[in-house]
């Protein structure tokens, strides 16, 4: 049956599903070339009616994970606070019932989310000697926040001390994420571990990362990164285990200040700059 046409404005693409949006006021959608009407409609995710509209405003930023027992849930920031739905039925069937949307907590108050990772739970039990339902980062201002949510409706949020830097972005990948600095080097969540040197000076600051078969990309003003993994001979305990960064291709852009990647649910890989423009990376 679908929503009014409204309901379907884009604020923030959904990392894991790249036909799915957060749209004005909380709902999530399906985008126009995606599934809609007789493959089950164009909302994902209604909002509960406890959800006051009024706390929807930018930035806003949404990923997916897997739950321990199969499941998925759909995890998004708008400025300050996080929310979350079970997605897990119209995950695995387009006609399924729509998830809803909660609100869960604020990390850190009247501070803007600037980054989110949402990873995938294990079966393994966590630190507290159980499976967490969901797992997340999220950076406010030079801060990092773990966020556990014991079940769906418990969550708890952590400041995390890290190596002092200026970061561009957390990220998840798979069970584990990934903390990025303007200056190329990256660390493994949660252990901290050395994952990538700094990049050449000339190269500037990093405005974006992602992960792309299997490989960290980075996006500077100069240009595009790809970070290679050591061999395994030297990636051995005690061993410098970070990769080598390595130019990707040409974007044919003089100036990619501030541009931003996407990556489509078919494994393709593009590039939005500032200004407008759109390429797509071979």
């Amino acid at each position: 049956q679908g929503a009014p046409d409204d309901v379907y404005v884009p604020v923030a693409s959904v990392l894991g599903n790249s036909d799915w949006v957060v749209a004005r006021g909380g709902t999530v959608g399906r985008r126009p070339s995606g599934t809609i009407g007789i493959g089950g409609g164009a909302v994902v995710a209604n909002v509960a009616p406890s959800v006051d509209p009024a706390l929807m405003r930018e930035p806003y930023h949404a990923g997916l994970g897997r739950t321990a027992d199969g499941g998925v849930v759909l995890v998004f920031s708008s400025n300050d606070a996080l929310f979350s739905a079970d997605v897990s039925e119209i995950s695995r069937d387009a006609a399924g019932a729509p998830g809803r949307v909660d609100f869960r907590i604020v990390p850190l108050t009247r501070v803007a989310i600037r980054s989110l990772a949402v990873m995938d739970v294990g079966s393994a039990p966590g630190e507290d000697a159980g499976v967490p339902y969901a797992h997340v980062y999220a950076l406010a201002r030079e801060e990092l926040f773990e966020v556990i949510a014991d079940d769906v409706a418990h969550w708890r949020a952590r400041p995390v001390p890290v190596p002092a830097g200026k970061t561009a972005k957390v990220w998840a990948d798979g069970e584990y994420a990934r903390l990025g600095y303007e200056n190329g080097e990256i660390i493994s969540l949660p252990a901290q571990k050395p994952l990538a040197p700094p990049l050449p000076e000339s190269a500037g600051p990093v405005s974006d990362y992602l992960a792309f078969r299997g490989q960290p990309w980075a996006v500077t003003p100069r240009g595009l990164w790809r970070l290679n993994a050591p061999p395994y001979e030297v990636s051995g305990p005690g061993l410098d285990a970070r990769g080598t960064w390595v130019s990707g291709p040409d974007p044919g852009a003089d100036d990619l200040s501030g541009a931003r990647f996407f990556s489509t649910n078919g494994g393709e890989l593009y590039l939005f700059t500032a200004t407008g423009h759109a390429y797509r990376i071979q």
